[in-house]
């Protein structure tokens, strides 16, 4: 029997707790509210769990708060099937958390506290290598401390360990980060951001991929996703559906690419495993309801490989 790939996924959790209204409150104003929904969520953890529910065998590194929301957090992660032995509490700060306010035409005002998520140390990063074993694959984000994301990525490329780092939410990271990971996943904006300019998918894809030198991965929705080939930019389509929720696809995404690639599959094939899954996301409402398990993108995968 062939063995799971493994997968170490350092990352964010936080809860999100969602609440809809007829209008914001202006300043000091109470106004009702109804639907209040308290959610898993956190990229890293959505990341962990559809690894595992790809068929990864997931190690997860995070930072949570010594507090009922991360014992919550544990109790779901350890449903999952997911190595939780490297998340660490922290003394002081509390478990991540959004407060989302949702506007009756689907509009949203959000608050975030990372807490915890920024506590991530060098030093836990430190030990979860030493204490897990070696994974085929290192898929990181930036929601959590970078610092800690930096020190990672510079163990796993001593080790030699692919590094896919998800440059999502966007934000200010240390330089050389990208000379040290194997494959970089943005979507159209964070690529316009770190090439200073937007242009084409195509265009991006091949600057990125030439000015850092390394494996590009560019998302675009509807469109798919762009890759490199023989110095040359290749779309790699996603399946037409109906999309109900588009919250958590990117996750998906990248959980099923460093799956597929933990398995050996080359770039082109783990892109469209990839977008299979994120195109069965999108149709089911909710971030972890939505994402599938791998018995389920099977079908989906087989039928978009015929026809790329």
């Amino acid at each position: 029997m062939k063995r799971k790939p493994i997968i170490h996924v350092i990352g964010s959790y936080a809860v999100g707790m969602t609440m809809r209204t007829d209008r914001f409150p202006s300043e000091g104003e109470t106004v009702p509210g109804y639907e209040f929904r308290q959610l898993h969520g956190g990229k890293g953890s959505n990341q962990a769990v559809a690894s595992a529910r790809m068929g990864g065998d997931v190690i997860f590194t995070s930072c949570i708060g010594n507090d009922t929301l991360g014992l919550l957090a544990l109790e779901m992660l350890q449903k999952e099937g997911i190595d939780i032995h490297s998340v660490y509490k922290h003394r002081e700060l509390a478990t991540g958390i959004g407060f989302v306010m949702v506007g009756p035409s689907g509009e949203n005002e959000i608050l975030i506290d990372l807490a915890a998520n920024d506590g991530l140390s060098c030093e836990q990063i430190e030990c979860a290598f030493e204490r897990n074993s070696l994974p085929d694959i290192l898929l990181m984000q930036l929601e959590v401390n970078v610092k800690a994301i930096y020190h990672a990525a510079s163990l796993a490329k001593k080790r030699g360990i692919p590094v896919i780092l998800n440059p999502a939410p966007f934000r200010e990271f240390p330089a050389g980060l990208l000379n040290i990971a194997t494959y970089i996943t943005p979507n159209q904006t964070e690529a316009a951001m770190l090439l200073g300019k937007r242009s084409t998918p195509e265009e991006m894809c091949i600057s990125l991929e030439k000015k850092y030198n390394i494996h590009v991965v560019l998302t675009a929705g509807e469109a798919g996703a762009y890759i490199v080939e023989n110095s040359n930019s290749l779309r790699i389509p996603v399946p037409i559906v109906n999309a109900v929720d588009t919250t958590g696809a990117g996750d998906c995404f990248n959980a099923a690419l460093a799956v597929g690639l933990g398995e050996g599959r080359s770039l082109k094939d783990a892109v469209i495993l990839a977008n299979s899954a994120a195109a069965l996301s999108v149709q089911v409402e909710g971030v972890i309801e939505s994402l599938p398990k791998r018995v389920v993108v099977k079908a989906a995968y087989q039928k978009l490989k015929e026809s790329v």
